[in-house]
């Protein structure tokens, strides 16, 4: 009776899963092999006759075979059946380009089996997946045994029978679409070296370096070494991917701490160089065969992205604005990188269905990062006008304040200067005052004497004190209080002289005069005129009417000064004389000037200083 039931379990058995069945190759269609199969994985390495002889294989009914970084080995045996009646040739596919070690067997002929995988290449190949071509003559069926075997890298497999034709215009296609992901990623890539050239950034030149790193794995994982690349460099490319994984971890750490702003001494820094120092040592203790161990790197890859993941919310929360589109652009990688560690540990077959899936999200988030650039461009723009708007205000505040500040010491400024004119105008007008009772007790005492000599010269001294009265009385009228307009104080002086001397001689006295200058100066000028031309009147002209010529100009950076008039004799050429004396003294030694006599003409030049 358990005999029985156990018979009507196997046939149970082969009924749903097709054990001991054929798969019919007679339509041209691409047809899964593993769902009509049977499989046996196992941890030994042994012979196809110790396969079959110990009946370890059993009905397997799926479609993918993963059992990841395990090491195993995996056995398939199938029939293939041909009930056409014309012969059939039709390609084995295993679906999946990182197969180190692959052999078919015909089970008629065990001791000649052929071989495929990256370990048996010997030139490049011509496709991305490997193929065995069988041929079935009308009628007939073959059974086979394949082994598949891989030390280094993950297993992940779909077993199918395809045409010849199908296979390559599928090929072609898969090609084209992993040649075309591949050139995008790159052209982001040589864009963010562009940017990193242009602006100096640095977040743009390890992004830059990430790509190139994702390029270098995805190449591989998606088979386009082996076709595109020489045998050395496929041989070289078999033993490295461990150092591939880590350089994506490490080229990604750099980037995320210069795009998201991490600070130096932060424990979001420490514990981004905490996974760049595990990646390092990584790759001499776990990247070099015989000590390849991708576990180690899987583990670290895990913990690393979704740390990574968790930093971009992080910096956004903490006001990182550009860390938004960080979030959107990795949460795509994220999703890939978890599928192909879920892939790597035997959990999942997505990868399977989609290999490039990585290729179409590294894109993806390399487009969404190269907009980051423009975002930077705008926040940074924003943030300028903001501070412009800023600066502005602080600017204009600062010129209220120095306004107001200038405003009030321009008004003490004014108040000091109007009461130190007050105070040189009372200064004046003292000196004046003083002068005018000076020039009273003068007048007093030569009222008082009959001697004519004594008389004259009290009368000159006069004239003299007049003279610089004169000046201060001025200065009482005008506005500047240390310049003199000399054209009115000499015709003003020569008016009083004129008056002194009319009733005497007719004389008259033409001006020409356009000068100002400061008041001491003015002074000795004055005193000048006073004496020459007072000597003039009373001496030149006896009785008769003449003419008496003033000038003084300001030219060339000197005054010049000139008096002259035509009445009868000679101007006396010694200084024995207290009028010429004090002409020759002040033009000298005040006025740091000369004095030249031709004839009745008097030429006087001084220093504009």
């Amino acid at each position: 009776m358990f005999w029985i039931t156990r018979v009507s379990l196997i046939l149970l058995t082969v009924a749903i899963f097709g054990f001991g069945g054929t798969i019919d190759i007679t339509a041209p269609k691409k047809i899964s092999i593993l769902e009509k199969s049977s499989v046996y994985i196992t941890s030994k390495d042994m012979t196809a006759q110790e396969v079959l002889k110990a009946g370890f294989l059993k009905p397997y009914g799926k479609k993918i075979i993963n059992i990841g970084l395990s090491r195993k080995y995996v056995w398939v045996e199938f029939t293939l059946k041909n009930d056409s009646n014309t012969t059939l040739k039709r390609l084995i596919i295993p679906t999946w380009p990182l197969i180190e070690e692959i052999a078919l067997y015909n089970k008629n002929n065990l001791n000649n089996p052929r071989f495929r995988g990256l370990r048996y290449l010997k030139s490049k190949n011509d496709s991305i997946y490997y193929k065995f071509p069988v041929t079935l003559k009308p009628k007939s069926s073959k059974t086979f045994l394949m082994k598949f075997h891989s030390k280094i890298v993950p297993m992940d497999i779909a077993l199918v029978s395809d045409t010849k034709e199908n296979f390559y215009q599928e090929e072609r296609q898969r090609q084209f679409i992993n040649t075309l992901l591949t050139g995008v990623v790159l052209a982001f890539a040589l864009y963010s070296f562009m940017i990193f050239i242009y602006i100096k950034d640095k977040s743009s030149l390890y992004y830059g370096l990430y790509l190139l790193a994702v390029i270098y794995q995805q190449i591989a994982y998606l088979g386009l070494v082996k076709v595109f690349f020489p045998l050395w460099f496929i041989k070289l490319d078999l033993i490295v991917p461990i150092i591939k994984v880590n350089l994506l971890l490490i080229t990604s750490a750099l980037y995320t701490v210069s795009f998201l702003e991490i600070k130096k001494g932060s424990i979001h820094y420490y514990i981004y160089m905490f996974f760049i120092t595990v990646s390092i040592l990584e790759i001499p203790l776990f990247g070099i065969p015989p000590f390849s161990n991708f576990y180690a790197s899987v583990a670290t890859g895990a913990l690393f992205i979704t740390f990574n993941l968790y930093s971009g919310i992080y910096a956004y929360i903490k006001g990182v604005k550009q860390a938004r589109l960080f979030i959107v652009g990795f949460a795509i990688v994220f999703v890939s990188y978890s599928l192909i560690i879920l892939d790597a540990l035997g959990l999942a077959s997505i990868m399977q269905k989609y290999q490039y899936l990585l290729m179409i999200a590294t894109a993806f988030e390399a487009m969404v990062l190269m907009l980051a650039y423009a975002d930077r461009y705008i926040l940074l723009q924003k943030e300028k006008e903001s501070s412009d708007k800023k600066l502005i205000e602080e600017i204009e505040n600062r010129n209220r304040i120095v306004e107001a500040k200038v405003a009030e010491k321009t008004k003490k400024l004014n108040d000091i200067l109007k009461t130190k004119e007050l105070l040189i105008k009372e200064i004046h007008h003292r000196v004046k005052n003083n002068l005018q009772i000076i020039l009273s007790m003068i007048r007093m005492h030569n009222d008082n004497f009959n001697d004519s000599m004594l008389s004259k010269k009290l009368k000159d001294l006069e004239n003299r004190i007049n003279t610089i009265a004169k000046t201060y009385s001025m200065l009482l009228t005008t506005e500047k209080l240390e310049v003199v307009d000399m054209n009115l104080y000499i015709n003003s002086l020569i008016g009083d002289i004129a008056n002194l001397y009319d009733g005497k001689n007719r004389v008259e006295v033409k001006t020409d005069i356009e000068a100002k200058m400061a008041l001491k100066k003015a002074v000795y000028i004055g005193l000048v005129v006073n004496e020459i031309v007072s000597n003039a009147f009373e001496h030149a002209f006896k009785n008769r009417g003449g003419k008496i010529t003033v000038v003084l100009k300001q030219m060339y950076g000197e005054f010049i000064l000139e008096i002259e008039d035509n009445g009868e004799g000679e101007i006396p050429q010694d200084e024995r004389g207290l009028g010429l004396k004090l002409i020759n003294t002040l033009v000298r030694y005040q006025l740091d000037g000369s004095c030249y006599l031709e004839g009745k003409k008097y030429n006087i030049r001084f220093k504009n200083e």
